[in-house]
């Protein structure tokens, strides 16, 4: 589990991570909490761990560290989670010997549904919530909660920007968006790596062999920002899926209603990609530059219609995502997501199949955005698959043939 301090705020964020996907530079200022620190035999063993040991829901145990990880920081996030909150929490966590009805059934005591004081549950007692006994969640013990650390709050150090030097790469850090600029115009050709679930295979495949230094943009407020603009909604390209589905529940209450029909098809989307360890992590322009035909986000944004703004030391452009192509010294800044038309019908959908409901790539992918006149006829069709070709194709002579009927 990662915990950071949220640049513009003293609240601590936690998260769940994969380390595979996660470059120990990247955890500069950041505290890490692996299943030690969570709870051990000789200092004693978390709820949920004792919970896994009294529900039989292990066997070998080479999946238990992860599933205790997940729970430990949805617990953290949410003392009182539903049933499926646990259930998405753990959905990222395999197990090929136990089973997972015994797994969810140990998490079940932790649930809202499920409290563990029986019939003496506050909800069955005739009194307010204001009276509810502080035990009723038995995974919030606060001798076995590990304290932030207090120099990361306190000092400035690690808010800085900091260069790492190894003897084959360097890991570039800023926390300017100018400064990134600027790295990537002295460095054209170096990667800028954010969630690094992409980015991690091509630098193993030696993709950027010739650069030697990585650009790391997750410390960038401005590459954070999420912004209500005339027309839509301008989302950092450092933004994660996780971020984004917050955020889409944030701008519920601050849009009109005709304009915010296609958030349905976004949290559809949000939901099947991944699960929660590669959401935590996985931006927006890192998943639109992943160059995947089979791609969810380029799929639904492209019929969407959404565009980028593209950054450099040389100024800005905007582009639509089809057919997108950075020039050297380019970096993603924002995508902009447009509104809905509240006059008129509008309706969005995203389709997906693939192996598992989540957790897993789409074989073939379809994201769809239709208009209807006054009249109840087709105004505007935009249907874009994934998977089928080299790259995202929008269906254009369905489009065109659709169009007035």
């Amino acid at each position: 589990m990662v915990s950071k301090l949220h640049r513009n705020s003293s609240k601590i964020i936690h998260y769940t991570v994969n380390a595979c996907l996660f470059p120990l530079c990247a955890a500069h200022g950041l505290a890490i909490t692996t299943v030690e620190g969570v709870g051990k035999p000789n200092t004693g063993l978390h709820d949920i761990q004792k919970r896994l040991i009294e529900s039989h829901a292990l066997q070998c145990g080479f999946c238990t560290p992860g599933f205790v990880m997940s729970a430990f920081a949805l617990l953290r996030n949410n003392p009182y989670p539903s049933r499926d909150d646990v259930e998405r929490a753990l959905e990222g966590n395999l197990c090929r010997c136990t089973g997972y009805r015994p797994i969810l059934q140990a998490m079940e005591p932790f649930t809202k549904e499920c409290c563990p004081m029986g019939e003496q549950c506050c909800k069955n007692q005739q009194q307010s919530d204001s009276q509810a006994p502080e035990d009723v969640n038995v995974g919030c013990q606060p001798t076995q909660v590990p304290i932030f650390p207090p120099e990361l709050q306190t000092s400035s150090e690690y808010r800085k920007s900091v260069c790492f030097e190894g003897p084959s790469w360097s890991w570039a850090s800023p926390t300017d968006l100018s400064e990134l600029l600027t790295l990537k115009s002295k460095y054209p050709h170096a990667p800028v790596i954010m969630g690094n679930t992409t980015a991690a295979l091509s630098i193993k495949l030696g993709k950027f062999n010739s650069s030697k230094i990585l650009l790391y943009g997750g410390n960038i407020p401005a590459l954070k920002e999420v912004c209500v603009v005339e027309g839509g909604v301008s989302f950092g390209a450092a933004v994660t899926l996780s971020e984004l589905s917050q955020h889409l529940t944030q701008l519920k209450g601050e849009i009109k209603e005709g304009n915010k029909k296609h958030f349905p098809a976004l949290e559809e989307m949000v939901g099947r990609y991944g699960a929660d360890q590669i959401r935590n992590v996985a931006t927006l322009s890192g998943s639109i530059l992943s160059g995947r035909s089979n791609s969810d986000i380029i799929t639904l944004f492209t019929a969407l219609d959404a565009s980028v703004c593209l950054a450099s030391v040389n100024g800005e452009r905007n582009v639509g995502i089809e057919g997108l192509s950075l020039q050297e010294m380019e970096v993603i800044k924002s995508v902009f997501i447009p509104n809905s038309d509240q006059d008129k019908f509008t309706q969005s959908m995203f389709f997906k199949q693939a192996q598992r409901r989540t957790f897993s790539l789409a074989i073939i992918n379809c994201g769809m955005h239709v208009i209807l006149s006054d009249t109840r006829t087709v105004e505007k069709l935009r249907i874009c698959f994934g998977g089928i070709a080299d790259k995202a194709v929008l269906a254009r002579k369905t489009m065109d043939l659709a169009v007035g009927t």
